[in-house]
């Protein structure tokens, strides 16, 4: 298993116990092995052969060997960004992706070796540990008598990200609500700089993600795929609407995420836009329904065992 990153283990972590031929965790890096060992993940780091590889990214260029077999999972929920090159994935002898609908979608581009395996980060979202943590929150919350709003934010570098119209301001909110965020691993320094040094804040690295998410009331994001995991939840969504130049951020995409949230040009909109789902509690319900469909097939839990009995039919 090659993990590029602590956010690739997670989206395996759902499907190892469910493998049923043995296996060594690969990391990218001694930075990586030790990240994942505070954890009790125990790694070893590239180069290392096996006669399959498994991996969460495009990184076929660390195995070249023709005769290893290699099998690639999105290390995110559907697609947020344009499919890159069909090249790219054919390389792979099998790639799955998170729903039938989004394997239809490839294979018009001309990307042959998918197969619908759902998503397995929704089996760690929902788990029973995840949820028990989560409700803690919630009743601690509850005897404040404060909603907890979870900011997150794409790489400030894609041109996709609204993290600037909401990074310095967001303290205005701390007086009402309980604030936490999340931002892309790549966000740049000047950012997070401004994020530690807000005491009102809360920032949630990728282990206690799960958590935040079921315990927050609302989500206010941009273009992140962190829109769809919060989609499963059939939760309230705000966004940023992003103009953006990149063809990556196609109008499939756009119009998604405008269905299942309601959208906002300015930091002063997002108080409106929590009042319109406070008083109407269905508001947007229908639409994140059907796009659970389109992204996930099913929101049910079993979707670690689901690609891992597709895996383990290849092997």
């Amino acid at each position: 298993i090659y993990l590029d990153s602590y956010q690739d283990y997670k989206v395996f972590e759902s499907v190892l116990p469910h493998l049923k031929m043995p296996y060594l965790i690969c990391v990218k890096n001694r930075r990586i092995k030790n990240e994942l060992r505070k954890y009790g993940i125990e790694s070893q780091c590239w180069p290392l052969w096996g006669q399959t590889v498994l991996m969460a990214r495009h990184a076929l260029h660390k195995f070249p060997i023709k005769e290893i077999k290699k099998i690639g999972i999105r290390h995110g929920p559907y697609h947020f960004k344009d499919f890159i090159s069909s090249v790219k994935y054919n390389a792979f002898d099998l790639y799955l992706f998170t729903s039938e609908a989004e394997n239809r979608i490839a294979l018009k581009k001309g990307i042959t070796v998918g197969q619908s395996g759902g998503y397995p980060g929704l089996d760690i979202l929902k788990s029973e540990e995840v949820l028990k943590q989560a409700e803690k929150i919630k009743i601690k919350l509850a005897n404040k008598n404060r909603k907890l709003l979870l900011f997150s934010a794409t790489w400030s570098g894609s041109g996709m990200s609204a993290i600037h119209k909401w990074i310095y301001r967001i303290k205005e909110l701390a007086k009402e609500y309980e604030i936490a965020v999340t931002v892309h691993p790549k966000m740049e320094k000047k950012y997070l700089q401004l994020l530690k040094s807000n005491k009102d804040i809360t920032i949630v690295d990728q282990k206690n993600l799960p958590v935040y998410m079921n315990a927050s009331d609302f989500l206010i994001s941009d273009t992140s795929s962190i829109i769809a995991e919060y989609c499963a939840l059939d939760k309230p969504i705000i966004t940023f609407r992003v103009e953006s130049e990149s063809k990556r951020l196609t109008d499939d995409i756009k119009n998604l995420i405008c269905d299942i949230s309601i959208q906002v040009e300015s930091f002063d909109d997002i108080r409106d836009a929590i009042n319109s789902y406070e008083k109407q509690k269905n508001l947007k319900k229908e639409s994140r329904e059907y796009y659970n469909r389109i992204m996930f097939d099913d929101v049910d839990v079993g979707h670690g065992k689901r690609c891992a009995d597709i895996i383990n039919s290849e092997l």
